[in-house]
């Protein structure tokens, strides 16, 4: 950093830790205190790489500080990292890797956007507690695989996530202004849970994932999906808004009135979870009207649900993100 006036900043001394070659790895350090230049060179304040060939393994990088996007790493490829308490304009934590993968991603900041991740792929991770006054508190324009997304803090839209995908993630305990859980979102197979702001989902679109004891509306203005389980939020499940919502073969719990619900094979009744005391969402029994209720699609062939179990247990997918899986010579409901 340039601490020529007393603190750390991102002056013409400022210089980031490292710079992985293309082709190079980085293994076993922990990277500090390092600062981009204000102007110019301004990305990757802990590390940056120029291509997804360059790999930074089993490191920690802690309070440094972008300029521009990556606060702590920018571009590089990333695994079984600590990326902790860094920060910048955009993507406090990391921004464009080429991969993140099997890190924790904890407690950075964005100015602009993207308190812990913005852009690239990030998978088999977790994205706890970071922070924007802005847009994505967990990532912004960012893609996430079997993540743990929890804790992050977006006061304006998307406490989770603004304008990115989510697979197979649980997303608990998200805040935002607007859409706790996603604004602009595309979640497939996700938990979402226990999100807090001007509702939770907000213009995203949601296939196969459970939307279940949240602080808010659940869903709200253009929202589309199947096969989705959205029951038990408080104060309800769907708002009433001066636009069409379009869900098919989902459980809805309840509607505001004058919502606009479109879309067939939808039910009303308790899913009938295993327990909700202890935030147990699987289905308890085929007593359950999510059970083999579903509509198959191309994907949820070979799939898995948010345990790694197969798909299409029982010949129909479930409702929800969670396969209820019977053992032999128990009853069957008919349909």
């Amino acid at each position: 950093a340039d601490t020529r006036g007393g603190t750390a900043s991102n002056g013409p001394a400022a210089v980031r830790c490292v710079y992985i070659q293309d082709g190079c790895i980085l293994s076993g350090f922990t990277l500090t205190n390092g600062y981009t230049l204000a102007v110019g060179d301004k990305n990757g304040g802990g590390a940056y790489g120029p291509t997804a060939d360059s790999l930074l393994t089993n490191c920690v990088v802690t309070a440094c500080q972008a300029a521009g996007q990556g606060g702590g790493v920018y571009v590089c490829t990333v695994s079984r990292c600590t990326v902790s308490n860094n920060a910048a304009d955009q993507g406090g934590g990391v921004a464009v890797c080429a991969l993140v993968k099997d890190s924790l991603i904890v407690a950075n900041r964005a100015a602009t956007g993207g308190g812990g991740v913005y852009g690239g792929l990030t998978i088999d991770s977790r994205i706890i507690n970071n922070f924007t006054p802005w847009d994505g508190g967990g990532g912004l324009s960012a893609i996430f695989s079997n993540c743990v997304i929890a804790g992050n803090t977006g006061n304006s839209y998307g406490g989770a996530m603004n304008s990115s995908q989510a697979y197979s993630c649980r997303v608990l305990d998200n805040t935002a202004g607007v859409g706790g859980a996603a604004q602009a979102g595309f979640l497939r197979n996700c938990l979402i849970s226990k999100n807090h702001g001007s509702y939770i989902l907000r213009d995203s679109t949601m296939q196969n994932c459970t939307i279940v004891s949240n602080y808010s509306i659940a869903i709200y203005m253009s929202c589309s999906g199947y096969n989705n389980i959205i029951f038990g939020n408080t104060p309800c499940d769907i708002g009433s808004y001066p636009c069409q919502y379009t869900f098919s073969y989902c459980c809805i719990g309840n509607s505001q009135a004058g919502a606009l619900l479109v879309g067939d094979h939808n039910v009303t009744n308790d899913p009938l979870f295993v327990d909700t005391l202890v935030d147990n969402y699987r289905l308890s029994s085929p007593r359950s009207p999510c059970f083999n209720t579903g509509q198959n699609q191309v994907w949820t062939t070979n799939a898995v649900d948010m345990d790694g179990k197969p798909r299409i247990r029982h010949e129909v997918v479930d409702m929800g993100a969670y396969e209820l899986w019977v053992k032999a010579g128990t009853f069957f409901r008919a349909k």
